[in-house]
């Protein structure tokens, strides 16, 4: 069942006259579960560095450690939509609720610094259009912290975010880059965003690379037979893989099928790269993105 929060549309002729408005230009989408940690370091980092004209709408899947009330106390500002989903179903949720030109997704977990506005510059004035993602590094350990804007209009195109709990985002950006509107860099740490998660100990990264492996297949992609040197790596892919073949349904995707055929020793991003020619170099966008040159960046991913 779904519900929605959000002091600012309590009338309905004001909701009507918002989704009429053309004058959102950035619509900022969450999902999250149990976030109370971090969600107001997130939301207030949203604040200070959106666009005036932007919202915030934010889909918590029944929350139990308060995140849900942090969130209506910020009712006018937030439009939150509580119900109980997967996480790829929960942003395509958020998706549906938001009225803005662009969306931006972000997760509950990491907060945006001032530089954003910069790229977001740079990514209106040289690649207006297209989606963009800027990626961090991240250890086995460590939470990706991902930075992801398109125009609403583009993500709608390719039929948005499907019903996963893992691996939506790679689903995405493969359909996406398919469609040719999607583009890519890596970027230092704390150059856009920030992590705002402690990183995870051995048991709970081994559970994340089960599941997040385990989604992919589902998703399309085969297993990456040569991608591991590492045997406890190894055997998660396999054991997430024939996890896979139970009884969750697969969808078509032939851009993540075509991923897995080639490049098998490299980084899901790497692969379509090769594929798609969807990396954007850092000298384009600017010193702020990294200090550091493309290749050092690349080779950081191998």
């Amino acid at each position: 069942m779904l519900s929605q929060t959000d002091g600012a549309l309590q009338n309905p002729s004001e909701s009507i006259r918002r989704i009429q408005n053309d004058s959102i230009r950035y619509s900022y989408c969450l999902t999250t579960r149990n976030s109370a940690k971090t969600i107001n370091e997130c939301l207030g980092s949203i604040f200070a560095s959106s666009d005036p004209a932007s919202e915030v709408v934010v889909v918590d899947s029944m929350s139990d450690d308060g995140t849900s009330d942090i969130l209506r106390g910020c009712a006018g500002r937030v439009r939150l939509i509580s119900v109980e989903c997967r996480r790829g179903r929960g942003r395509q949720i958020a998706f549906e609720h938001s009225n803005g030109q662009y969306v931006i997704a972000i997760d509950a977990d990491m907060a945006l610094l001032p530089t954003i506005r910069d790229f977001l510059s740079i990514y209106h004035a040289k690649f207006d259009g297209l989606a963009f993602l800027l990626i961090p590094p991240a250890t086995f350990r460590e939470h990706c912290a991902p930075f992801f804007v398109a125009p609403a209009s583009v993500i709608r195109g390719v039929g948005g975010w499907r019903d996963m709990q893992y691996a939506e985002d790679f689903d995405l950006w493969s359909r996406l880059a398919y469609a040719g509107k999607f583009r890519f860099t890596y970027v230092d740490t704390d150059a856009y965003v920030r992590n705002l998660e402690e990183p995870m100990n051995w048991m709970e990264a081994v559970r994340a690379n089960y599941y997040h492996h385990k989604w992919s297949y589902v998703c399309g992609c085969r297993i990456p037979w040569r991608s591991f040197n590492v045997l406890p790596l190894a055997l998660i892919a396999y054991v997430s893989y024939l996890s896979s073949l139970k009884s969750i349904p697969r969808f078509d995707n032939p851009a993540a099928r075509r991923v897995t055929g080639v490049a098998r020793g490299e980084p899901f991003l790497k692969r379509l790269h090769h594929l798609y020619n969807c990396y954007v170099p850092n000298s384009v966008l600017g010193s702020i993105t990294s200090n550091r040159s493309d290749a050092e960046l690349w080779k950081e991913r191998l």
